[in-house]
Order: structure tokens, then C-alpha cells, then sequence
């Protein structure tokens, strides 16, 4: 009889233990590793003043994007194509220790090196919105408009007639891009965030132009993909 009281024992002390190891498997498969995360980052929200031809400009080309994505997918496509034409010309001018070409000398240059128009000359003609450039050349009336809306940027005041402050919702990544292309544009020629937007919302619609993807099956990370290979 005791032989068998112990070998009854060990049976029950190993339930507890079985416990235990399961308890310790559930803390285990809820520990946080390193790494890319399992979840989406949520979006932060980025303010911009805007005119409204590139909100018009924002809803349209979220009508050109693949069959999945829509408009909140437009400001990081279009902040991650400027990063690749920033990135274009500091490789150009390798070498020679600047960041921009000589022969851009403002924020407008650079509407007429890429062969868009500034919002200013921006149009909706039968729904559609038109931003090629007329390379009627830069104005000293834009030049100054684009230093009245850098010092809005930098005071967080009202922004010009005609445009509105809007929240747009960045990815963390998009949202170190931009500010690395304002701090860029900033020191260069004075623009403000919102014409630094404005100018990523001008290239983005040139490539889809250029890049139908109406109907499309591609991921966010796809559509990425293509813009850095372009």
C-alpha cells in the first residue's frame, strides 16, 4: 500500500508543473521581438496648407491608384516620390559637395526641371485636373507667394486666401522623409512644408500619368517598389 501512495505522488505534483509550462508559453508567444512589427504603425497626422486644386488633385489620384488602396495612401506614395527625385539630383551633383544643381536657384526651379506646373497654375478643365507646365517660367508674384506661405509654415498662422489647413496622415518612415525634404528645400530656398507637399502631390500625379495603375493588383509596398525603380 505505501509503495503504490508513492507512486501516486508524483502524479499529483505534475499537474501543477504541466501548468506552469503552459502558463510560461502563453508569456512567451506574447513577448515583443525585434524586428519589422506584426501590425501596421498607425499613420501620424501632418498638417498642410492647402489649395483647393490639391485637394481636388489628392481625390483624383486616388481614383488612379490599385484596386485596395484610396486617399489615405496618396500622401505617402507622394512624399516617398519626392524623396526619389531628391535623391536623383544629390547623385548628380556627386563630387561636387552641394545638394542641388547650380542652376536651380528656387523651389519653382524645380516645378520646370521636372516639367510640372506650380499650383498657382494648376486648372480643372471638364473634371480633369490639369498640372502640366506651360514652362512660362517662374513669376517675382509666385516667388513671393511661395516666401508668404514658408512663413506661415514656420508661425503655424493662418494660411493665404484660398487655402485651408489640412490634416494629411503620413507613415512614421514618410513622415522622417518629409522632414528631411523640408529641411532640405528649407535651407535652400525657404519653403515651407505645404510647398514641399504641394510639390510631392505634382510628381505623384505625373507618374501615374506616366504609370496607369487603375485597376491594378498591387500592395502599398508594390507601388513603392515601382516608384524607387522609376
Amino acid at each position: 500500500m505505501k509503495a503504490d501512495r508513492a507512486k501516486e505522488r508524483p502524479k499529483d505534483k505534475a499537474e501543477p508543473d504541466e501548468q506552469k509550462v503552459s502558463t510560461l508559453k502563453e508569456l512567451l508567444r506574447d513577448k515583443p521581438k525585434r524586428g519589422r512589427p506584426r501590425r501596421m504603425v498607425a499613420r501620424q497626422n501632418v498638417y498642410v496648407a492647402l489649395r483647393p486644386e490639391q485637394k481636388a488633385l489628392m481625390a483624383a489620384l486616388a481614383t488612379r491608384l490599385p484596386v485596395g488602396l484610396g486617399r489615405p495612401d496618396v500622401p505617402d506614395l507622394a512624399v516617398s516620390m519626392l524623396t526619389v527625385r531628391m535623391e536623383a539630383l544629390r547623385s548628380a551633383v556627386a563630387g561636387r559637395t552641394r545638394e542641388i544643381p547650380e542652376g536651380v536657384t528656387d523651389l519653382e526651379s524645380l516645378y520646370l526641371l521636372w516639367d510640372v506646373a506650380p499650383p498657382e497654375q494648376w486648372s480643372v478643365v471638364s473634371g480633369q485636373l490639369s498640372i502640366a507646365s506651360g514652362q512660362s517660367g517662374s513669376s517675382s508674384g509666385q516667388r513671393a507667394s511661395g516666401r508668404k506661405r514658408a512663413a506661415a509654415d514656420r508661425a503655424v498662422t493662418e494660411p493665404e486666401s484660398g487655402e485651408r489647413w489640412t490634416s494629411i496622415r503620413l507613415s512614421p518612415q514618410q513622415v522622417l522623409e518629409l522632414g528631411r525634404l523640408h529641411g532640405t528645400l528649407n535651407a535652400a530656398f525657404g519653403a515651407g512644408r505645404s510647398e514641399v507637399f504641394g510639390l510631392a502631390l505634382a510628381l505623384l500625379a505625373q507618374f501615374l500619368e506616366r504609370h496607369p495603375l487603375t485597376g491594378a493588383e498591387m500592395s502599398l509596398a508594390d507601388v513603392r517598389e515601382m516608384i524607387f525603380r522609376e
